[in-house]
C-alpha cells in the first residue's frame, strides 16, 4: 500500500510544496511549513521503501 496509494499522495504533496514555495512570503507560517516539509522529504520517501522508521 505504501508503494501505490501512499506514494501518490506523497508525490502530490511535494509537488505542491515546490509549486508554492516561491509564492509563500518569507517568515510566514506557510513558508516555514513548506520549508520544513521539503527538508524532510528524504526521510518520508525512505518510509515509502521501508516502513521500519526506527533506523
Amino acid at each position: 500500500m505504501r508503494g501505490t496509494k501512499v506514494k501518490v499522495l506523497v508525490d502530490r504533496h511535494f509537488d505542491l510544496c515546490r509549486k508554492y514555495e516561491d509564492y509563500a512570503l518569507g517568515g510566514t507560517p506557510l513558508a516555514s511549513a513548506i520549508g520544513y516539509s521539503l527538508n524532510q522529504e528524504q526521510a518520508l520517501r525512505r518510509f515509502l521503501d521501508d516502513g521500519d522508521c526506527r533506523r
